[in-house]
């Protein structure tokens, strides 16, 4: 059973990750001329869809609410998670970022959503 606590922190996530009524997307990316020139280790900026999104980009003053870290296909070469992740991702496996989630943690994501 979940502590009052628990059960306030769990609905506050999700009030605030859900998505923004009027969100609209100012930048549009080529998702393939991103795929080709992008390179392992570079940080991928983010302008989040969720209502967190919004609030973190007001108080730092920044366009961007999100960072991620492109990694590429460094995960399909390990042998122990190569299978998993091209179940996962498909053709995508081969471009794929690093980054944390409120809601999620530590997650694996495709760099093109």
């Amino acid at each position: 059973m979940r502590s009052p606590h628990q059960a306030l922190a769990q609905w506050f996530v999700r009030q605030i990750t859900r998505p923004r009524k009027e969100y609209r997307r100012f930048v549009f990316n080529d998702p393939e001329r991103l795929k080709s020139r992008i390179r392992p280790g570079d940080v991928v900026l983010v302008d989040g869809d969720q209502r967190v999104s919004q609030v973190i980009k007001y108080l730092t003053m920044s366009n961007w609410s999100h960072t991620a870290i492109y990694v590429g296909s460094a995960l399909v070469r390990n042998p122990v998670l190569r299978l998993d992740i091209q179940r996962r991702f498909g053709k995508e496996a081969r471009y794929l970022i690093v980054e944390a989630l409120l809601d999620g943690g530590v997650v694996v994501s495709p760099l093109v959503k």
